[in-house]
């Protein structure tokens, strides 16, 4: 058999307001980076992304003031992922300007706790402009890690491919086949977990 190397990365996906309001969604978000706080406060080796948006910062300290400390700590250590994205955007829908300020947004609100992540995380959108390895070089922004916004042609590549835009930019491209929660009904027994992802390989 051959050895396989398999990278969780604990994260969670928060939409802001959806099918509840904001501040049913934040109760939920407050209760989960207090749980992500603990966990690397415990242990120095725990990682945790915070869903490439850094308004979830914003939104937690309205609540939670007193642990702005906590979370620069984990932030600059490299245990808690923070950016590049003030928002996730659903690429299509704003313009290339909106996207623009929304990264030095992002970047800025981030490098105030002490870091920003170079990944250019975009899970959940239904779509991507072409420019967007021309937007991410400028930002110097690797891999694009995604989910949805796939056409029937990229669907037919490989997990891994190179994503090349109009003006030649380019940037290695990782899609997230199964969603980013992917890894959430493997079997607690890491044996009895097995994959059959050509990227494992």
């Amino acid at each position: 058999m051959t050895e396989r190397k398999i990278f969780l990365v604990s994260h969670f996906h928060w939409d802001r307001e959806w099918y509840r309001t904001f501040e049913d969604f934040r109760s939920h978000l407050v209760d989960a980076i207090d749980a992500v706080l603990e966990l690397a406060e415990a242990d120095d080796g725990f990682r945790f992304m915070l869903d490439g948006q850094t308004i979830v910062l914003d939104d937690y300290l309205e609540i939670r003031p007193e642990r702005r400390a906590a979370l620069e700590r984990g932030i600059r250590r490299g245990q808690l992922g923070a950016g590049p994205w003030y928002v996730q955007p659903d690429s299509f829908l704003p313009g290339g300007e909106t996207h623009l300020r929304n990264l030095l947004f992002g970047r800025a609100t981030a490098l105030s706790f002490g870091a920003c992540s170079s990944v250019a995380y975009v899970p959940d959108s239904f779509g991507h402009p072409a420019q967007f390895p021309q937007l991410f070089a400028g930002f110097g922004l690797e891999p694009f890690v995604y989910w949805r916004g796939n056409t029937a042609a990229a669907d037919a590549v490989t997990p891994f491919y190179r994503w090349r835009a109009p003006d030649g930019s380019e940037l290695p491209a990782w899609y997230l086949a199964e969603g980013y929660f992917g890894a959430g009904a493997l079997d607690a027994d890491g044996d009895a977990s097995t994959t059959a992802d050509p990227c494992c390989s």
